[in-house]
Formats: structure tokens, C-alpha cells, sequence
């Protein structure tokens, strides 16, 4: 069954319909039209199956994909263009463009934290440069995945676009499967895997990962503000997110008061017992909720939080303060509710320490004084950041989302996405009945001298 519908998948591509202008546009407008129609179903099954309040399903999971249609909508026939590339001595008599081609057929690999969102805004890309792609979602999440199918055989044909769920796929057959790109959102563990297999057939990799992503207030912080937008950026879909603050870094003048802002913003955002409320999300599945019991140690000291309901997957608002430096905490990527917030005194050994690290998908910086802050971050290596807040380099239309290192490999949204599943054919067309006599044998001495000084300037 799997290797069926990854041929369908090329059948349909090799007809060349999925790379017509009309029919990218057409899908890309009809899959806005039916996911408004599905939202409310979509929205029902994440509540389900992932605890997630509907505004922050509405958030994080529709908005973003919405907003991306119509942008890529907007653009999609200038990007498209063929690029024109001005004449050099070589290509004098003849025309040179980029064109921009699909790659053919593509797959999807989708996490279990924001499974309509990393489904979609790929398969946007992916759609939008004309290729055909197999969407492959977590067996974990049974009622998502029926409802997304039911979206995708509403807006594609058969062959177009094919879901498949972890549990149709249990071996990983998919991955033995010839694809001409592969777009994995997960673990750097998972992802040297994929890149394994990928490198037996060199099928090209976007991979986007996670890391210890830092947050640093320096000691000129508005710490009220600092401890909101930080709350909001860790705890938004119980600290599932790959670019939420991993850990925080407070100067030790404003480590007390910022502490107790970033409690404060916790019990208003959340209430008393978030377990009890309706704003606060649950664990995605059992071996990650399994993980992050692990984590909370005896012998943490938890300033706020740590209650767990295990029948409800369910892990609060945790923070963490004088944590061990070889603590698992700090070690690897925590991607769950729980903040260690460390204390520095020196921001020049905060930035070592970070650097010594492997870069992380995006790093936080709070200050006043806004050059200085930007100063700092921009010594941080990342896959992206903010200066005085969090998570917004995601949504920044126009802009690129990606990692660097083992935070990630390539980068999409918007024309960044469209892009990286195209490939850039140069194409050069000259005239039938004229040659560049210059290039041909024989070769004389007064061709050698013409060329060195057209093509061996001295550089002003």
C-alpha cells in the first residue's frame, strides 16, 4: 500500500498537471476555502487528543497557515518568473534565465505538537513550486489524522496529494520509498536517521529540529514585560514548541524580581490549578509525557509548579532555580513545561557558555537598551530570535523559518519555501544562425589577449 501511493504520487506528477500555474493556485485557494470548513472538526480533535484550548489551536495551528495561503497566493506568479541573468563575454549573443522547476515528489514527515500547522505549511510550500507530496503524520494522533485525510481528499485529486498516518506505516516502509525531497520537523536524534537513509539514494533534506534555546535578561530588563512574554513563549502548548525558551539566563540584580513577575504571570494566565482551567494544554503522547517525569528529579528546587496527573498527560507551569550545571535539564532539549532559570553575573560568560553549545533554533534576549541587547543576540548563533520577545520570528511573513547545525538544515515559509522545493535550472538560448567565434579553435594569440583583459580586471 505505501509503495502504491508513492507511485500514484509520481504517476500524478509525471502527468505535469500539479506544476500548472492554475492548478498550484486553484489548490492552494481551494485548501483555504475547505480548511475554514474543517476548522471547527480539526479544532474538536486536537481538544481531544492533545488538550489544546481552542483560541491556542486557533493560534498556533490555523491563523499561520490561513495568513500563508494568502500571501503565497499573492506572489506565487512572480516568483515563478524566469529570471533573466545579465549577458557576460561567454553568453554575449544568447539569453540566460533561472527557472524555476519542481523537484517532483515530496514528503512530509509531521510531529505530533502542532500536527495541522507542520502538515500544512510545508505542503503549502510544497504545492506552490508545482511538486506532488505524501504527508506522513504520527499513529499517535488517530482523530487528526482522519480529519486532515478528509481535508486532503477534499481539496487534491488522487496522486496530488496523499496522507498517510504512523499507523498505516508502521515499520517505516516510507522511508525506503524514492522521494525527490524530504521535510522533517522533530528530533536531531530522529533526523540523523532520516539523513541516513536519505544519503543511500541522495534525496536532498529540510530539516527542522529544536535545541536548548536560550533567553537571557540582562540587568536593564523590564522584568514584568521580560517574565510575560517568556511565560507566554514556554508555556504555549505545554512547552511543545522547537523555539520555545528552553532555559533562562537572568542577571542576578533582577533574578528575585523577575522570578516572582514570571509566577505572577503564570497564575494569570493560567489560574490557580491550570489542570482545572481551560487555557492550558496536555503532553502529546505517553513516551514524551513518560520523558519528562524523568526530568523532575528530587532534588530540583521547584519555585513554581511540578504537579503531574499522569491519566491526563498532564505536567504544570514547572520552574526550576539552582539547577546543576550536568543536570538533564541543561543537558538536552527539555520540549515541555518545565524553565530552569539560572542566575549570571558576567553576560561575556553567559554568551561562551551558550556558544560552546550546539546552536539552538533561536535565542531570546531581554534589555532597554535595545542596541545592546541586539549586540548580545546577534553573538548567539541561532536558527532565528527576538530582542524583548519570543516565538515571533516564526510568523514573520516574508521572512525565513529554519535551523542551523543541529537545530536544523534548509529553510522555508513564504518564498523561502516555494524555493526550497524548486530547483533552479539555468537555461541559456541563443540565436540558430550566430556563433561566438571567440570560443572555438583555432586559438589564436589575439583571442588569448582579448579574454585576459576582459576577464582578468583588477578589482577596484
Amino acid at each position: 500500500m505505501i509503495h502504491e501511493t508513492v507511485q500514484a504520487c509520481r504517476a500524478y506528477y509525471a502527468t505535469g498537471v500539479a506544476r500548472q500555474m492554475t492548478v498550484r493556485l486553484n489548490a492552494l485557494k481551494r485548501l483555504h476555502i475547505a480548511l475554514r470548513e474543517k476548522e471547527a472538526d480539526l479544532v474538536r480533535a486536537l481538544e481531544q487528543e492533545l488538550g489544546k484550548p481552542s483560541f491556542e489551536a486557533f493560534m498556533t495551528e490555523f491563523a499561520t497557515v490561513y495568513r500563508e495561503i494568502e500571501y503565497v497566493t499573492a506572489h506565487l506568479e512572480e516568483w515563478a518568473k524566469p529570471e533573466t541573468v545579465p549577458r557576460s563575454i561567454d553568453t554575449m549573443m544568447a539569453r540566460t534565465e533561472i527557472i524555476r522547476e519542481p523537484l517532483g515528489v515530496v514528503l512530509i514527515i509531521v510531529p505530533t505538537n502542532y500536527p495541522v500547522q507542520l502538515a500544512l505549511m510545508p505542503l503549502i510550500s510544497a504545492i506552490s513550486a508545482g511538486n506532488t507530496a505524501v504527508i506522513r503524520m504520527s499513529g499517535s494522533l488517530p482523530n487528526v489524522s482522519s480529519e486532515l485525510r478528509d481535508l486532503i481528499r477534499r481539496v487534491f485529486r488522487p496522486g496530488h496529494v496523499e496522507l498517510i498516518d504512523g499507523t498505516q506505516d508502521p515499520h517505516n516502509e516510507l522511508l525506503q520509498q524514492r522521494f525527490d525531497k524530504i521535510l522533517f520537523t522533530g528530533s536531531t536524534h530522529t533526523a540523523t536517521k532520516i539523513m541516513s537513509v536519505a544519503a543511500r539514494t541522495l534525496t536532498p533534506v529540510l530539516l527542522e529540529l529544536g535545541g536548548k534555546n536560550p533567553a537571557i535578561v540582562l540587568r536593564d530588563a523590564d522584568v514584568v514585560a521580560a517574565a510575560r512574554k517568556i511565560a507566554w513563549g514556554k508555556f504555549v502548548n505545554a512547552g511543545q514548541t522547537c523555539v520555545a525558551p528552553d532555559h533562562v539566563y537572568v542577571h542576578r540584580e533582577v533574578a528575585a524580581a523577575f522570578l516572582e513577575e514570571l509566577k505572577r504571570a503564570i497564575d494569570e494566565f493560567y489560574g490557580d490549578d491550570p489542570a482545572l482551567g481551560p487555557h492550558y494544554s496536555r503532553i502529546g503522547n505517553q513516551r514524551h509525557f513518560d520523558r519528562l517525569c524523568q526530568l523532575l528529579t528530587a532534588d530540583l528546587n521547584l519555585v513554581k509548579g511540578g504537579r503531574i496527573l499522569a491519566e491526563e498527560r498532564y505536567i504544570a507551569p514547572t520552574v526550576a532555580t539552582d539547577v546543576p550545571l550536568d543536570h538533564p535539564l541543561l543537558r538536552d532539549e527539555i520540549f515541555g513545561p518545565i524553565l530552569p532559570v539560572l542566575e549570571y553575573r558576567d553576560i561575556n560568560s553567559v554568551i561562551e557558555q551558550i556558544r560552546a553549545k550546539e546552536k539552538p533554533l533561536a535565542a531570546y534576549v531581554f534589555g532597554q537598551k535595545e542596541a545592546f541587547a541586539r549586540k548580545v543576540l546577534l553573538r548567539l548563533p541561532s536558527g532565528g530570535g527576538c530582542v524583548n520577545d519570543t516565538l515571533l520570528q516564526v510568523s514573520a511573513q516574508g521572512a525565513p523559518f529554519g535551523g542551523v547545525g543541529h537545530s536544523g538544515m534548509g529553510s522555508y515559509h513564504g518564498r523561502y519555501g516555494f524555493e526550497a522545493f524548486s530547483h533552479q535550472r539555468t537555461v541559456v538560448t541563443s540565436p540558430a544562425n550566430l556563433m561566438n567565434s571567440m570560443l572555438y579553435p583555432p586559438y589564436e594569440s589575439w583571442k588569448e589577449k582579448l579574454l585576459r583583459r576582459v576577464l582578468t580586471k583588477k578589482l577596484k
